[in-house]
């Protein structure tokens, strides 16, 4: 299948901002990829927007924290729709319950960095050589109040946005 240029991929598609962005490259006239890490919810958000006649949307599983995952991820992207031009890393992981720093479990901690740190490094190690090849290419990261300045009770979170916004300095 030979997709209309170009290719938007929206990784962390969820009711919010995710399937908002994706409604939005689509009716733009983008190829849209969405990506969760649950397929039901990629194709329920999928089916969402093809309901409103954006056929321009396929809907795909990643787990954004796993690296062989995403590198098989972006690789059949790049063989099924010729690339991808713009990349919007939206998965988050946070709690919305503060939590003193001592009192926050590794896993949470860890687990939350993955999502919100590790995930979108992955993502654009994955597409920077594709961007590189076309001489153009765009990488969009949402953040958070968080990715500037700390609050106490989030360490997990917070952490993760910090390194997400250096991260697109970096890029």
């Amino acid at each position: 299948m030979t997709a209309p240029s170009p290719v938007c991929v929206v990784v962390g598609v969820g009711p919010g901002i995710g399937i908002a962005v994706s409604r939005k490259f689509a009716l733009e006239g983008y190829l849209v990829v969405m990506a969760s890490r649950s397929e039901q919810n990629v194709q329920k958000y999928a089916k969402q927007l093809m309901s409103e006649g954006l056929n321009n949307v396929v809907g795909m599983q990643l787990d954004a924290t796993v690296p062989v995952k995403v590198e098989h991820f972006f690789k059949e992207v790049q063989q099924k729709f010729g690339g991808v031009d713009v990349l919007v890393y939206n998965a988050a992981a946070r709690r919305f319950k503060a939590v003193p720093t001592h009192l926050v479990p590794p896993e949470e901690y860890h687990s939350f960095w993955k999502v919100n740190a590790f995930g979108p490094y992955l993502c654009a190690r994955a597409v920077v050589p594709m961007m590189l090849a076309k001489e153009k290419g765009t990488s969009l990261f949402t953040g958070a109040t968080s990715a500037l300045r700390g609050k106490a009770g989030l360490a997990s979170f917070s952490v993760g946005k910090f390194g997400l916004r250096s991260l697109a300095q970096t890029l």
